[in-house]
């Protein structure tokens, strides 16, 4: 089995102190970290197709990039 750290952010102002320690923990374990986010959108009900799918990249490149900064 292979071992790692899953670490679940919800990227909130205690996210960066949780990655700290999940690193320190996984060097001492000599174990990879993968880093999970689940973007939530909300996406009025008529809105169109085109502007629904905007709206979840928008969210998607927004927490990747809050991802990219916690990990710099």
């Amino acid at each position: 089995m292979k071992k790692r750290f899953i670490v679940l952010l919800d990227l909130n102002e205690h996210s960066a102190a949780l990655l700290r320690y999940a690193f320190q923990w996984s060097l001492h374990a000599n174990t990879p970290l993968v880093l999970l986010h689940q973007t939530s959108v909300i996406i009025p009900g008529l809105a169109h197709t085109e502007y629904k799918q905007s709206l979840i990249n928008k969210g998607n490149e927004d927490a990747l990039q809050l991802l990219k900064e916690l990990v710099a």
